[in-house]
C-alpha cells in the first residue's frame, strides 16, 4: 500500500508560494497609492469595507434619485402637477389658491392690475407664503412711490396752469375766480365735498369750467361785483389757499410774523364777504 511508505520522520510538503500577499486588512495596501491620501479612501479599514462600498455604489448607479426631481423636458402635464403640489406641500403653502391668497396681505388693487395673476404664479410653483408675502411688499412700496411721483408731477403741472390762468384773467383774476366759487356755492353739499376734496379752485380747469358755468347759468344779479379797485379787492379761497402755501407761512423755520397777519386778514377778507354773499343769496 502507498500508505506504507510514509514514516513519522518524513518531512511535510511545503505550501506553494504566493505571488501577491493576501489583504488582510492591515493598512491601505488595497487602494492604488496614489488613492490613499484621498477622503473617500482613508474611511475604508479593510479591503472587505472597500469592496463592499464598491458593491452599493454599483447598485445605485442608475436608480432614480430620492427626494423630490424636478420633471424632465418629456414630463406630461400629470407629472408636473404633481411636482407642483409636492413642491407647494414641502414649501408650506395652502392646499388651494383661495386659502393661499387669504395668507398674503395684499395691496389695493386697481383694475386691470396683475397682481392678482402674478399670485397665481406663485401659488403653482410653490412660492411659499413668506417669500410671496415678501414680494408682494417690496412691489407695492415701489408702486407708491411711483404713484406718489406720477400725483405730484400731476400737481406741479395744475400749479402751472393757475400761473397761466392768472396770466390769461390778469388784474381781473380775484373776481374771476369768486365767480367761480359763487357757482360752486349752489351745487349739493356731497358734490361740494367731493370738489373741496379735490382742492378744486386750486385746479385751473377746474376754475375755469366754474367760472364758465356761472356765467351761463347764474342771473346778472348772482354774479359777485368787482371790487372799487378792480378784482384785486375781492378775496378767494384760491387767493388764500396760494398765501398759505407760501413758505414765510407754510414753513415754521421761515415763518414771517408780518406775512402770517396778512394771511389772517386776508381769511377774515375772505369770510367777510362770504357772509355778505349769503345775505345776497
Amino acid at each position: 500500500m502507498a500508505d506504507e511508505n510514509l514514516t513519522p520522520h518524513d518531512e511535510p510538503t511545503s505550501a506553494p508560494e504566493q505571488d501577491t500577499p493576501p489583504m488582510d486588512g492591515g493598512g491601505l495596501d488595497f487602494i492604488p497609492e496614489q488613492f490613499r491620501e484621498e477622503s473617500w479612501a482613508t474611511k475604508y479599514k479593510s479591503a472587505d469595507d472597500f469592496w463592499g462600498g464598491i458593491n452599493n455604489l454599483s447598485q445605485k448607479i442608475g436608480q432614480r434619485p430620492e427626494g423630490l426631481v424636478r420633471p424632465g423636458e418629456e414630463a406630461t402635464p400629470e407629472e408636473v402637477e404633481a411636482f407642483n403640489a409636492s413642491l407647494r406641500e414641502m414649501s408650506g403653502v395652502p392646499g388651494s389658491l383661495e386659502d393661499y391668497q387669504g395668507a398674503l396681505q395684499l395691496p389695493e388693487l386697481g383694475e386691470g392690475a396683475m397682481m392678482p395673476m402674478f399670485i397665481e404664479m406663485g401659488f403653482k410653483n410653490g412660492v411659499a407664503p413668506q417669500a410671496m408675502q415678501s414680494i408682494i411688499s417690496g412691489l407695492g412700496e415701489a408702486l407708491v412711490q411711483e404713484e406718489k411721483a406720477a400725483s405730484d408731477a400731476y400737481e406741479a403741472h395744475l400749479t402751472e396752469n393757475m400761473n397761466i390762468l392768472k396770466k390769461e384773467w390778469g388784474d381781473d383774476y380775484d373776481h374771476e375766480v369768486n365767480v367761480a366759487e359763487r357757482f360752486a356755492s349752489e351745487l349739493s353739499d356731497e358734490t361740494m365735498k367731493m370738489l373741496t376734496d379735490a382742492k378744486w379752485n386750486d385746479k385751473a380747469p377746474l376754475v375755469r369750467d366754474m367760472n364758465a358755468l356761472a356765467k351761463k347759468f347764474l342771473s346778472e344779479g348772482d354774479i359777485p361785483p368787482k371790487g372799487p379797485d378792480g378784482g384785486n379787492a375781492a378775496p378767494t379761497m384760491a387767493g388764500l389757499s396760494a398765501m398759505k402755501e407760501d413758505p414765510r407761512y407754510a414753513d415754521v423755520d421761515k415763518r414771517d410774523d408780518n406775512y402770517v397777519a396778512e394771511v389772517r386778514a386776508y381769511a377774515q377778507r375772505l369770510t367777510d364777504f362770504q357772509n355778505e354773499e349769503k345775505k345776497r343769496k
